[in-house]
């Protein structure tokens, strides 16, 4: 009786064992689906960022192409200047007209040059985001690997409690 008794209490025993197991099998299985739905949610997010760095790119070399436009601008208001003075007081509401050309140039090209330091620092900022995000998308993998050997042992576990929880009950049938 005495064998019985202990084999039934080890027989109780492997239930619990294989259904604790279960619900680390299925937790394990959820980490891993969210780990998948972070990946994916992580590329998504990189390839957002790359379009924007992208953007950031064309932003400076149209910036580029305005500050070409105020310099060129800057000269013609020079010539203008210089063509007004060879034309003595006729020429005074022309030299006017320059000088005003020449400020909105030398300030278009200020403005350029500031859109295009913002733009090289959203740049590089985006580039140290989509960096950091690879890491995380990397230790993603690594976890996910990780969970996924755990949860492969989990369900060995379940299997061998199973048979000796069956093996358990043949001998309290055996015995008893």
């Amino acid at each position: 009786q005495l064998i019985c008794d202990a084999m039934q209490r080890m027989q109780s025993t492997f239930v619990q064992v294989h259904g604790q197991s279960e619900v680390l099998g299925r937790t394990a299985e959820k980490v891993v689906k969210l780990i998948q739905e972070g990946t994916k949610n992580g590329d998504r997010s990189r390839s957002g960022i790359r379009a924007l760095r992208e953007s950031f790119e064309q932003i400076t070399k149209a910036v580029h192409d305005i500050n070409s436009v105020a310099e060129q601008t800057r000269l013609l208001s020079l010539n203008a200047t210089i063509e007004a003075a060879r034309a003595g007081e006729g020429g005074a509401g022309f030299g006017v007209v320059a000088r005003n050309v020449k400020e909105l140039a030398v300030k278009s090209g200020h403005s350029a040059d500031q859109i295009t330091r913002l733009a090289q620092e959203c740049s590089q900022q985006s580039q140290q985001t989509v960096d950091g995000l690879q890491q995380l998308l990397e230790q993603l993998d690594m976890i996910g690997d990780m969970i996924g050997s755990t949860d492969e042992v989990i369900q060995t576990i379940r299997t061998d409690l199973n048979d000796s929880a069956h093996e358990a009950q043949r001998m309290v049938s055996a015995f008893g």
